[in-house]
């Protein structure tokens, strides 16, 4: 039996996907090790990139050295770690502040999705700075998710949507969903408890 082939994403797919040019590029050691050249002269169509309006507060990237290293080298489109997390509560949370929106937990792209019955509007934000054991793996939650233009775009059966981010900025500052690192691989299946530690 002949098995299809995986698409392949090239800088043509990718640009005619998005509507924007894109180019891809492998990452070697090299660009790992590169020291990154940061300053502050506002980047290139920032707030169209950011989805930000006048009068809305830019996002605040001086909370991770990580967030600017990668800004600096590779611009603002970027996944900053290897995990992004983000609780159902958060989802509802933004679902209640945009009514008329469609929010769908693919909008935000998590790796993990955590359902959770903790207070506040947008618990995982608490556990930045901590150790959460998921299955067998273990992950250190390093900072925010700052969000940008992408989680307004329409795709498959998602229509465009701006008011997307007026919530998110309202009522999160623009971030949602948090940053993670595997301090020790193991195995997470779907129903796994999620246990923190300071």
């Amino acid at each position: 039996m002949k098995e299809r082939a995986a698409w392949s994403p090239t800088p043509d797919k990718m640009t005619h996907a998005i509507g924007r040019d894109v180019t891809l590029w492998p990452v070697v050691p090299e660009a790992r090790q590169a020291e990154p050249h940061w300053d502050d002269a506002p980047l290139p169509d920032y707030q169209a990139m950011m989805a930000r309006e006048p009068g809305e507060p830019e996002p605040d990237f001086s909370m991770s050295r990580e967030l600017l290293e990668v800004i600096a080298r590779q611009g603002l489109f970027f996944d900053a770690f290897p995990l992004t997390l983000m609780t159902t509560r958060s989802i509802a949370s933004i679902a209640a502040a945009s009514p008329d929106s469609r929010i769908d937990v693919r909008r935000f792209r998590p790796n993990i999705l955590i359902e959770t019955d903790e207070r506040g509007s947008f618990p995982e934000q608490d556990w930045i700075g901590q150790e959460i054991r998921i299955g067998d793996a273990l992950l250190k939650v390093h900072s925010t998710c700052i969000r940008c233009v992408m989680t307004t775009h329409g795709f498959a059966d998602l229509s465009k949507d701006p008011r997307i981010m007026r919530a998110l900025v309202k009522q999160a500052g623009g971030n949602l969903g948090v940053y993670a690192t595997v301090e020790k691989p193991g195995r997470i299946a779907r129903g796994d408890s999620l246990l923190r530690r300071d």
